[in-house]
Parts: C-alpha cells; sequence; structure tokens
C-alpha cells in the first residue's frame, strides 16, 4: 500500500492531494484521510508516525540530567579552607591549587601571612568541585621565581584530598627535607 504524507509531498507521486482528493471522491471532502484511504493509500498524518519521537526522548534526558547540575550550570561545590605550613612554620604567599581528578575547574586560593588559604572557583564563587582532588602548592611565581617548597607538593605532587558537600578543613603540613 502505497503512504502519503500530508505534511510533506513526495515527488513519487503524479498527482497532488488535492488532485487525489478529487479523482477518489469528487463529492467528499478530506476527513482525516478517509478519501486518501478510499483512493486506496495510507494515510500518514507526519514524517515521525510509526517511529520513536526524538523530541520528546530528547526533552525527558533534559528533565533527568539538567537538575544534576547546580545553578547556572555550575557544579555542585563545597567550601574549602585551611592552613598551610612548611617545617611547622606558616608559609605565606604560597598559591595553594585543587585540581579534580574528574575533568573540572580546578580552585585556587592564595595563603596569608598565618598560613590561611580559602579556596575561589570562579572570581567570587568560593569553594571547589566536590570529588577527588590533586593538590598542588607552590611559591614560585612572577615576583618570587625561587620556589621554596619541594616539587613533591607542586610539579611532583603527591597530595591528594576529598571536597565533600558543606564546608572542608585541609590542612597541609609540608617539610622541605
Amino acid at each position: 500500500m502505497n503512504c502519503l504524507r500530508t505534511t510533506r509531498w513526495s515527488s513519487r507521486f503524479s498527482v497532488r492531494p488535492a488532485q487525489l482528493d478529487r479523482m477518489a471522491t469528487p463529492k467528499l471532502s478530506l476527513v482525516r484521510g478517509q478519501a486518501v484511504a478510499a483512493a486506496g493509500l495510507k494515510y500518514v498524518s507526519g514524517r515521525n508516525q510509526g517511529r520513536p519521537c526524538v523530541a520528546l526522548a530528547l526533552m525527558l534526558l533534559t528533565a533527568l540530567f539538567v537538575p544534576g547540575c547546580g545553578r547556572d550550570g555550575r557544579p555542585q561545590l563545597g567550601r574549602v579552607q585551611g592552613v598551610v605550613t612548611l617545617d611547622s612554620e606558616p608559609l605565606a604567599g604560597a598559591l595553594v591549587v585543587f585540581e579534580p581528578v574528574e575533568p573540572a575547574r580546578p580552585s585556587r586560593g592564595v595563603t596569608d601571612a598565618a598560613g590561611r588559604y580559602t579556596l575561589t572557583y570562579l572570581r567570587d564563587i568560593e569553594g571547589a568541585v566536590i570529588g577527588a582532588h590533586e593538590v598542588k602548592i607552590t611559591t614560585a611565581g612572577e615576583e618570587l621565581p625561587h620556589e621554596r617548597v619541594p616539587a613533591r607538593y607542586n610539579q611532583a605532587t603527591t597530595l591528594t584530598t576529598e571536597v565533600d558537600r558543606g564546608r572542608n578543613e585541609r590542612n597541609f603540613e609540608l617539610t622541605s627535607r
């Protein structure tokens, strides 16, 4: 049985739907494909009839996964703060970087004179992505090119930690030996 699409006309047919309607039943109007069915054709109301609705499936997937994200599409964050010491002395001016094991944006913080830091995810948004992190601590920078912290804490770091929801206190006691 041939198919006739009412939303799109295929060039396979030599007559237009209006002509087919007049030819099949000249005295009847086309009501939900009745005249088309009378002409021996199968009425199809759209291109996707009989196939899964892709748009509906995408909307359902979006509705399931979007609520899992944080506000404005950000991942969920945990607030992180702590103290960094080097040989039992507060380490001032050190950059503390939490790099998530799973692909995500790292968080950074700089220690004050007392060695305290607070991580920042984006400009004024404090925190770090929830999950496992590799931690790097360095004192080298543009102003002070000499590194005071051993490579095992920055370039070849061995420091790891887990960030949980809510407040996290992560202190690091580093040694120069």
